[in-house]
């Protein structure tokens, strides 16, 4: 068992957590002066601005989770653990959400919160200066190093390159270029296609279809392409408060939900909600129409913005060739291509849209969609991908 404070721009409470069986369970307690303070606000939807311990539906708070790191952060730290057990003679543990949570580096962390064991105490994990863009061939080599036989150098730099505290399975680092923060995604070995090249592609229609994206950037390092995107949890050294649609929604990793389902939560928590509505329809047809179906709960976030949340820019979009594939998020009920988008039109009340002005944002994201050749001929893609892609890409 045990405890640690947590932060945003001032102390806003404690975890208490407790370990039986392999299993966590927490609650959470704002403090005192965090709620007398009106300017304040509820770092988690499914908690509520009150004295006394709050238990946690889950392992802990949904947005302590999206703090954490994903499968890939999660491995390195893994990786870690181990080769610290094994020079020092200890028997393993089995590590568990608490440990990962305040295993990645304070500096790169997703969101605004920050953790230490005590009140006013150090922040877990302190982490070095983040590495600069001119590090890039560095990191892109402990990935394919790591990515290929493990190697420990390999990731002792990544954990030092704050790699662990960035979500999703894709091995990818932190770096700084100036005062700005931005994620780089690197290839892997076992990509049956360009992903990296093909989700710049991706971004750039969305760019197109008016959808807000952030600024991105496609290098090549030894002929192998890396996908800058700015980090928009970040202004400069501002951190900006982040949660999920799953801890919007209160579910746990995994679980699976309905884009109505998010469109409803949406309009009790957005500062602008009818924008934010159209903005997630535009989406949405985005979505089916390049076949974008890891659009999980963990894929869709918010930002803190003034008394509540506004929608994040777009990340993590990627076509998938394989038409027959299930979306992670259905659409009123419906997974596959043609039937989501029927029902999306035939529900565009949800998202606050009269029928021909849901006609009219369909239309012009098709437009986009349409114009994605321009953009795999631009960076070289070749014509086997381009034509494996035709067939998911409508």
């Amino acid at each position: 068992m045990g405890e640690f404070c947590v932060y945003n721009k001032e102390y806003v409470g404690k975890c208490f957590w407790t370990e039986r069986r392999s299993r966590i369970s927490s609650v959470f307690s704002y403090d005192d002066g965090y709620l007398l303070n009106g300017d304040n606000w509820n770092i988690d939807p499914t908690l509520e601005m009150v004295s006394g311990a709050q238990p946690a539906k889950f392992s802990i708070p949904g947005v302590l989770l999206d703090a954490s790191p994903d499968r890939w952060g999660k491995t390195l730290i893994r990786h870690r653990h181990m080769r610290n057990n094994k020079e020092r003679s200890n028997l393993q543990r089995r590590l568990n959400d608490i440990d990962y949570l305040l295993g990645v580096s304070d500096f790169s962390r997703q969101g605004e919160l920050r953790f230490s064991y005590e009140k006013d105490g150090l922040f877990l994990h302190p982490a070095d200066e983040c590495p600069k863009l001119v590090s890039l061939p560095k990191l892109l080599d402990a990935a394919n190093r790591y990515a290929e036989y493990e190697d420990e150098n390999a990731i002792e730099y990544l954990l030092d390159a704050g790699s662990a505290s960035l979500g999703g399975a894709r091995p990818k680092a932190a770096v700084a270029d100036g005062d700005e923060l931005y994620i780089a995604k690197f290839p892997h070995r076992q990509d049956k296609w360009d992903v990296i090249a093909w989700e710049w592609v991706s971004l750039c229609i969305a760019s197109e279809a008016g959808i807000c994206v952030p600024d991105i950037r496609l290098v090549s390092i030894d002929g192998q392409k890396v996908l800058l995107t700015k980090r928009f949890d970040r202004e400069r050294e501002k951190r900006i408060g982040y949660i999920s649609a799953m801890t919007l929604l209160g579910l746990a990793d995994g679980e699976q939900a309905d884009y109505s389902e998010i469109a409803e939560k949406m309009r009790t928590i957005s500062v602008d909600a009818k924008k934010d509505l159209h903005e997630l329809f535009r989406r949405i047809v985005l979505f089916i129409h390049i076949n974008n179906t890891d659009d999980h709960l963990r894929n869709h976030g918010f930002l803190r913005k003034g008394s509540g949340w506004n929608l994040s820019p777009v990340f993590d979009v990627n076509p998938n060739p394989e038409r027959a594939s299930v979306r992670g998020t259905s659409i009123f009920g419906e997974t596959g291509r043609e039937a989501s988008l029927k029902a999306l039109l035939n529900n565009a009340y949800a998202f606050d849209l009269e029928e021909n002005t849901a006609i009219q944002i369909s239309s012009e994201v098709k437009k986009a969609v349409e114009s994605f050749e321009k953009y795999t001929k631009e960076i070289g893609v070749s014509e086997a991908e381009r034509s494996l892609m035709r067939r998911c890409i409508v």
